[in-house]
C-alpha cells in the first residue's frame, strides 16, 4: 500500500503547515483510492487558466492553456510514480531502450542506442558477405 513521506509536502506551503495534522488522513484517503481504484472526482478536476504567450492579445491561438490541479492530486500523483517507477527498477521491468520519463534517459541516449545497434549490425551483415 501506499507510505505517505513528508517530503512530497515540500511543494506546497500551506500543506507544509499543515502536514503533520493531514499526512495520517491523507494516507488513509490514498490507500483507500488505491484499494477501491476510486479516485474522488473533484480532484480530477483542473482550473484552467489561458497565459499569454505572444503577438496580438486578441487571438486566442496565442495563448498557452495551462492546467492546475488540486494538491491533494499532485501527491497522490507523485507518491504513486515514485512507488511504481522503483517497483519496475528493483525488478528490472523496464526496457533499457526505454527512455521516456526516465532519469538519465532522453531521445539522446534512445537515438544513440539505435545508432550503435545499426552500426553494429551493418558491421556484422558486411563480415558475412
Amino acid at each position: 500500500m501506499l507510505v505517505l513521506w513528508m517530503e512530497h509536502f515540500l511543494f506546497n506551503g500551506s500543506m507544509l503547515i499543515a502536514a503533520n495534522v493531514v499526512a495520517t488522513s491523507l494516507t488513509d484517503i490514498f490507500n483507500q483510492s488505491l484499494a477501491t481504484s476510486i479516485f474522488a472526482s473533484d480532484w480530477k478536476m483542473a482550473k484552467m487558466s489561458p497565459v499569454f504567450k505572444n503577438g496580438s492579445k486578441s487571438d486566442l491561438n496565442n495563448y498557452w492553456p495551462i492546467s492546475v490541479i488540486p494538491t491533494r492530486a499532485k501527491i497522490f500523483e507523485k507518491i504513486n510514480y515514485d512507488q511504481l517507477y522503483q517497483y519496475l527498477n528493483e525488478n528490472d521491468l523496464l526496457n533499457s531502450g526505454q527512455s521516456g520519463f526516465r532519469s538519465l534517459h532522453s531521445t539522446l541516449t534512445a537515438l544513440l542506442g539505435t545508432n550503435d545497434n545499426w552500426c553494429i549490425n551493418i558491421t556484422e551483415v558486411s563480415l558475412m558477405v
